[in-house]
């Protein structure tokens, strides 16, 4: 092939070449910015911490005694007690009155007060004069005092009855509005008084070793914010932790269903290594934390931890303090 063939094969080559490129379609492809993943870290502190144990003490055991006329004859006389009075077992809360056993008494007093006058005329008769002899009128007056003695006992006996007496200790809570009107009738239906019996027990179950000493007094605050004292009467051991039972010994009011917050300051721990709780990744039985490196990658680090602090978690091994950790 000459010179001028080998130019314009050359030349038609590079004409078929143009006409291809231009003829075909652009391809682009778009890449994604690489974002690295970011988490919250945390500082591993070293220092004092001062713990405290709140515990919700559930209280039981109160309960209300309520009272009501054993007859509907009678009518109320006098009521002993106010509404937040406290009473004594076989205090006397309330009284009422009946005309019969009341004419009874009176006619039976009368005859006694009548025949101890007549014994006393007859006795004098016969001191001043010795051949009267009364002694069979004398004789028989007595037994007839000593029945009336024994219908006053009896009638004073069914008195008692006609009174209502507290059963229990405790204190008055309510006092039915109807017996303040006079000459009120009692309804052996309608309950006449209140009384808010027995000492309220509180139960709180806890896996916390804190040395609660039985029958000291610890001082709870109820859901108003007052103060109440409290005795550990009872300490139950457990696997699963430990119920202690506490007796209320204020003189405080409380419902069947009242809670109390105990909260106890415990030994403070000194130079101890800590970190936000939420740092703490648990797995079966076992802890870890995510610490950061230089170049920010996070390596699993198993640890062992203590108490919980106001979210705060003491680490016993596995760091030193410093390191940044991550929360997940």
């Amino acid at each position: 092939m000459g010179e001028k063939q080998i130019i314009l094969a050359i030349l038609v080559l590079s004409i078929f070449l143009a006409g291809c490129g231009s003829s075909g379609r652009e391809i682009s492809v778009q890449k994604e910015t690489y974002t690295k993943l970011e988490y919250p870290q945390v500082k591993v502190q070293v220092g004092d911490l001062s713990p405290k144990l709140t515990l919700c003490l559930r209280g039981e055991g109160k309960k209300q005694r309520n009272y009501k006329a054993m007859a509907s004859d009678m009518e109320i006389k006098k009521i002993h007690v106010k509404v937040g009075d406290k009473v004594k077992k076989g205090d006397l809360l309330l009284s009422f009155h009946s005309d019969e056993i009341a004419e009874q008494l009176s006619s039976y007093k009368k005859q006694i007060k009548e025949d101890a006058l007549l014994i006393e005329h007859y006795e004098k008769l016969m001191r001043a004069d010795s051949s009267r002899d009364y002694r069979e009128d004398i004789a028989e007056l007595k037994k007839e005092q000593h029945v009336a003695r024994l219908y006053v006992k009896e009638a004073k006996k069914r008195n008692r009855y006609y009174q209502i007496r507290a059963r229990e200790d405790g204190v008055i809570t309510m006092i039915n509005k109807n017996l303040v009107v006079a000459g009120y009738r009692s309804d052996t239906k309608k309950v006449l008084l209140w009384e808010e019996t027995g000492k309220e027990k509180f139960t709180v179950k806890t896996a916390d070793s804190y040395d609660f000493e039985k029958g000291k007094i610890y001082r709870a605050e109820d859901e108003k914010g007052g103060k109440v004292s409290v005795r550990l009467t009872e300490r139950k051991e457990q696997k699963s932790g430990r119920t202690l039972i506490f007796q209320a010994v204020s003189d405080v009011l409380r419902g069947q269903k009242s809670t109390l917050t105990l909260v106890m300051k415990k030994k403070e721990l000194s130079d101890v290594v800590y970190v936000d709780s939420k740092a703490v990744s648990h797995v079966g039985d076992k802890n870890f934390v995510y610490v950061m490196d230089e170049q920010g990658y996070q390596n699993a680090v198993e640890v062992v931890t203590g108490e919980e602090v106001d979210g705060c978690t003491v680490i016993l091994s596995g760091l030193k303090g410093g390191e940044n950790v991550t929360c997940l």
